[in-house]
């Protein structure tokens, strides 16, 4: 079942009626090859404050814009604005269609509280199974879409290996000039602390698919019909981790993810290695490592212990090293408490 259902009503949405369907028109809509494919929706995040220049809108339009190119037949899209005093919600209240002529049917849900990343995605994802989802791609606002066929890649995968819980594209770290090499941010992870790939200049040794332990929260596409079975994200970890959490208790299940890459997207969030130091990253990721702790038992604990102590040794390592900041040592021991006396259900 899926979290909190009843925070869903707490939500208002606007429907655009008769968009256009990229270039193959309203007939494509009522086609019945569109039936023969899986529905899949789209579900983007958008947070933004007043006052931040417009930053998040900028990057929540620059995705949207990117998604027009999908070339997929039977997908839809949800905006869930939660708490923004940005605008965005006033802005587009009159719908998409105006700004983005080729996006596909397009709901935009408002929510006046800042529920976080993993309770957002929550409350997006339920809308969309309810309207008929099978598929649901997790996209950040943040990020955006290189391949026109990265929806028919991963679904195609999740169709032939009923197994799995998510695929994952390959996400790139983000780059300003498009002569610039493609820099691999994560192409999937292992509990106990690796993550494949990252930082490496893209030459085609990833071309494979392989399985992983869990994926990006930034862009995965996640079966409908497992997170009946198992929920989707725990709402505890607000943001940060939240992907480790549902990974792992997929695994328990018997499901597992995988990385395939017949996707593309780049990634501009923590684009920076400076920012690994920087709050609120290292006081949030603390925090959550003990709730991971704590919630899972036998192997997946061992791997999170490993896990956490590497990177929070490394932020503790940054922190006097690199900031000279030794005071924020106590705002990371606090963290790590809070996370520890989280209540379990």
């Amino acid at each position: 079942m899926l979290r909190d259902p009843a925070l869903v009503a707490g939500l208002f949405y606007m429907l655009q009626e008769g968009e256009q369907f990229l270039s193959h028109g309203q007939e494509a809509l009522k086609s019945p090859e569109r039936e023969a494919f899986p529905k899949v929706a789209v579900v983007l995040l958008h947070y933004g404050l007043m006052g931040n220049g417009g930053e998040a809108t900028q990057y929540t339009e620059q995705c949207l814009g990117s998604v027009e190119t999908i070339d997929y037949p039977n997908f839809e899209i949800v905006v869930l604005d939660a708490g923004s005093t940005d605008g965005f919600s006033e802005k587009y209240k009159e719908g998409f269609s105006d700004a983005f002529p080729r996006l596909p049917k397009t709901t935009l849900l408002r929510f006046e509280e800042n529920v976080g990343c993993a309770q957002g995605y929550n409350m997006a994802v339920e809308y969309a199974i309810k309207e008929g989802a099978e598929y649901l791609f997790l996209l950040n606002n943040d990020t955006i879409v290189l391949n026109s066929d990265i929806l028919a890649n991963l679904v195609d995968v999740a169709v032939r290996f009923p197994e799995v819980v998510a695929v994952g594209p390959k996400i790139y770290y983000w780059k300003e000039q498009e002569e610039e090499p493609e820099i691999i941010q994560f192409i999937g992870g292992r509990f106990a602390y690796r993550i494949v790939g990252t930082g490496q200049e893209d030459r085609g040794q990833f071309d494979e698919e392989r399985a992983v332990d869990f994926l990006s929260g930034a862009a995965m596409l996640v079966r409908a019909d497992v997170i009946k079975r198992i929920g989707l994200f725990d709402p505890r970890f607000f943001v940060y981790l939240e992907e480790f959490d549902f990974a792992a208790r997929a695994k328990v299940a018997g499901y597992k993810c995988i990385f395939s890459p017949g996707g593309q997207v780049r990634h501009k969030g923590r684009h920076s290695i400076d920012k690994r130091y920087k709050p609120p990253y290292v006081e949030g990721s603390a925090r959550n490592y003990m709730l991971l702790i704590r919630k899972h038992s036998g192997k997946q604990k061992a791997q999170f212990i490993i896990r956490a102590t590497t990177v929070i040794g490394k932020s503790i390592f940054g922190i006097i090293a690199k900031e000279k900041n030794p005071r924020r040592l106590k705002n990371l021991a606090k963290s790590m408490c809070d996370g520890w006396r989280l209540e379990l259900e």
